[in-house]
């Protein structure tokens, strides 16, 4: 193996047979879950979904592989699409298979990488989660896109992203001041009149809402 520092990889459960998991664990520390995208967590940013050729082109004919696309997009920051095996074209069409990734690629903007083997699809997933969490970018950590039930958890849960805020505080604002807008409107005096929110975190608060944006630098990150 060409990796030999011990990470942590998130697999997903349907991974749980995989001969690429028996080679992972031998180099890195494994957890299984249910993810919402993707077979392998390697950072909080990195999801690599794994397809062999077989299942790339059946996933194009049932429309699996786009809606799995677009949830990998919305939950993380690197998702990576990666083909395993050499019979890329055995079912459909070259035409259908460069189609689709092209796709992925130009539409989803997702690096599209390929295998040939089990191993080497190891290797690949261990040297990204080595890169991943040796530039501090995180351990692995579960998203999922959140599910909601009516008007008001929305709400909530907007407001549950300010600092300090939970969704029983965030309720408690709600009640406070009747809609988001006027939550994100309230003067600090007006925050501190709820109750468990004092000046620290009115002041950060109101910082968060007020600041001008400034997009955090982006490193770029190389896959061989």
């Amino acid at each position: 193996m060409v990796v030999k520092t011990r990470v942590k990889i998130v697999v997903d459960h349907r991974e749980a047979n995989s001969p690429v998991l028996e080679e992972l664990r031998k180099y890195a520390e494994i957890e299984l879950a249910n993810l919402d995208a993707g077979d392998y967590l390697v950072s909080s940013r990195c999801s690599i979904e794994r397809k062999s050729c077989e299942d790339f082109a059946k996933s194009i004919v049932d429309g699996r592989l786009f809606s799995q696309l677009k949830k990998l997009v919305e939950l993380y920051e690197l998702p990576i699409l990666l083909i395993e095996g050499t019979d890329l074209y055995a079912i459909l069409p070259r035409e259908a298979i460069i189609g689709a990734i092209a796709a992925a690629v130009s539409d989803f903007r997702i690096p599209v990488v390929r295998t040939k083997t089990h191993t080497e699809t190891a290797d690949l997933i261990l040297a990204i989660a080595k890169r991943e969490q040796g530039e501090h970018r995180g351990l692995p950590r579960i998203r999922v896109k959140p599910k909601f039930r009516d008007l008001s958890e929305i709400q909530e849960f907007l407001l549950a992203g300010l600092p300090g805020i939970d969704r029983k505080r965030a309720r408690e604002l709600l009640e406070r001041f009747g809609t988001p807008l006027a939550c994100f409107s309230a003067s600090m005096r007006e925050l501190m009149e709820v109750p468990g929110i004092g000046i620290k975190t009115a002041r950060r608060i109101r910082e968060v809402l007020t600041s001008k944006y400034r997009r955090r630098k982006e490193r770029q990150s190389t896959l061989y």
